[in-house]
């Protein structure tokens, strides 16, 4: 008996193999389990020694899983699986059940904060989690679902299109009358705003061309709702989903320089859901929640 439990694997190795093979990535995988990728790499070879066995096809793109780990991973998915919802909703109160998200702040902050507290009125057996990121995923254990911005996408994940954006450029009416923008040519002749790099730019002149505009000028923040204030402060003009600045406008501290020249971005925001993980209760509630939101006017 005692020489078949030390042919036994640790949980935490199957675990680490579990996250590396729905990830497809060691770096992934030590993101999730907040481990070093070192360390993620001796649970694994650890694994497959004791296994007698190789688990993983190893090159410079991607991890891919051998026939052994396909085989090895159709019998552990489901029961961790199962033990992290039993441990999500291992509480208390027993009829209460989590819900975790991953959502990116400007979102958030324009979209769910305000319906938010109606969802858990009507849910008051859910108990709510939520982590905000910016420009990555992280998608940590016991995450249900997470609402991203991107091309739709996304590796070991399923992706149901939530909502697209119409882009305008934006500026304070001040800087508008002192500039008098009133025609595209204009927009040569002052400071544009980008978020993260000049691609928004770039994919907007696709459709409406602007001759001597120089995108290299104009300053570039992280997060879109530092363009914003940007752009409220009178600095230049930024590119930005009319839903996020839609009660700016309302309020007058935003106006739309050029109303008629807008473009329905190539990316949109989705719902990532885990590929071959099923949905709780809680989970499938609040995407038909969020699917009624304000921004599906956009869809």
């Amino acid at each position: 008996m005692r020489s078949d439990i030390t042919r036994i694997p640790q949980l935490s190795w199957l675990l680490t193999f579990k996250c590396v093979a729905e990830n497809g990535s060691f770096t992934f995988a030590a993101r999730e389990l907040r481990l070093t990728q070192s360390a993620i790499s001796q649970r694994i070879a650890k694994l497959e020694d004791l296994l007698k066995a190789q688990l993983f096809f190893r090159n410079s793109k991607k991890v891919e899983l051998t026939e052994s780990g396909k085989m090895l991973l159709e019998q552990v998915q489901a029961p961790f699986d199962q033990i992290i919802e039993v441990l999500k909703n291992y509480h208390q109160n027993p009829t209460s059940k989590y819900l975790i998200i991953e959502t990116e702040p400007v979102w958030n902050r324009v979209i769910l904060s305000p319906e938010l507290p109606s969802f858990l009125a009507q849910n008051q057996d859910i108990i709510f989690r939520q982590t905000l990121t910016t420009h990555h995923l992280d998608f940590s254990i016991g995450t249900d679902l997470a609402i991203k911005w991107g091309e739709g996408s996304w590796d070991e994940f399923d992706a149901q299109f939530l909502s697209s954006m119409d882009y305008y450029p934006v500026c304070s009416p001040e800087f508008m009358k002192r500039h008098d923008i009133s025609e595209i040519s204009d927009l040569a002749n002052v400071k544009v705003l980008h978020e993260r790099d000049y691609s928004d730019w770039n994919y907007w002149l696709k459709y409406h061309p602007c001759e001597g505009i120089n995108l290299n000028t104009g300053h570039i923040v992280g997060e879109s709702d530092i363009l914003m204030q940007l752009a409220i402060a009178g600095i230049g003009v930024a590119l930005c989903g009319y839903p996020l600045v839609r009660e700016y406008i309302k309020s007058g501290q935003l106006v739309l320089p050029l109303p008629h020249l807008k473009v329905r971005h190539n990316k949109a925001y989705y719902i990532l859901t885990k590929k071959n993980r099923k949905l709780s209760e809680q989970a499938k509630s609040f995407i038909h929640f969020v699917n009624s939101l304000t921004l599906n006017e956009y869809k």
